[in-house]
């Protein structure tokens, strides 16, 4: 049997701080890529959201906003789309309210709803860019 000879690890392993540097460069890209994707897709939905929403004197649809994009405590970006007056969460829950000047109920909801595959897309192409 032959005798087993040790490699110094450098002769089996050349090249693999490269190899974790450049992946380390992807993962970022992948990261900055993912907000910028999150970023065009919430603003899309609330664009569709304002639309939808009731009107009466304009404040709900005007106080429609997307926050900055945050990293979690796990990692995960985070970004929220969201209609801040006193009565937009009343407006959107009671399906039973009338909406005279134009507009409908659950329009932040149905927004998501109707650019659910728009909403992947722009978040792919983030990452892809």
């Amino acid at each position: 049997m032959a005798a087993r000879e040790w490699l110094q690890p450098s002769k089996y392993l050349s090249g693999l701080n490269e190899v974790v540097s450049n992946l380390n460069e992807e993962l970022i890209k992948i990261d900055a890529g993912s907000i910028i994707g999150l970023n065009a897709a919430c603003s899309k939905v609330l664009a569709d959201a304002k639309q939808l929403a009731p009107i009466d004197t304009g404040a709900l649809r005007n106080s429609g906003t997307v926050t900055n994009p945050i990293h979690g405590e796990d990692g995960v970006v985070v970004q929220q789309v969201g209609f801040y007056t006193r009565y937009a969460a009343e407006q959107h829950e009671h399906t039973e309210y009338a909406h005279p000047k134009g507009g409908e109920c659950k329009y932040l909801e149905k927004a998501i709803n109707l650019n659910r595959d728009t909403i992947l897309e722009l978040i792919a192409n983030g990452i892809k860019l």
